[in-house]
């Protein structure tokens, strides 16, 4: 297994999330997926896109990994993580 892609941002979370999304993701019922579950686990992964919660609206460091195989466990470095797969590789683009 190796890391293909680190990359770093700081993302104003002014809606106490943001989303991460392929060039071509469809946003039709994308907001339906802001359900409480979602808040609570602060996560949500479909096809083409990924949102993520944040406790406040403030700038957040976030940090994306991606693998070109299953990541290793986290060694609790982090206040929280979240895991999805992607089956198949395309370009990405961040958004609040």
């Amino acid at each position: 297994m190796a890391e293909v892609l680190r990359k770093t941002f700081n993302v104003f979370t002014d809606y106490h999330s943001f989303l991460v999304e392929d060039v071509s993701t469809d946003r039709s019922g994308v907001a339906e997926l802001i359900t409480d579950e979602m808040i609570e686990r602060m996560f949500v992964q479909g096809d083409d896109y990924v949102i993520v919660g944040t406790a406040r609206p403030m700038e957040s460091p976030v940090e994306v990994r991606v693998f070109d195989a299953a990541p290793p466990p986290t060694d609790g470095q982090w206040d929280r993580t979240n895991r999805g797969h992607r089956g198949r590789s395309s370009s990405a683009r961040a958004t609040r």
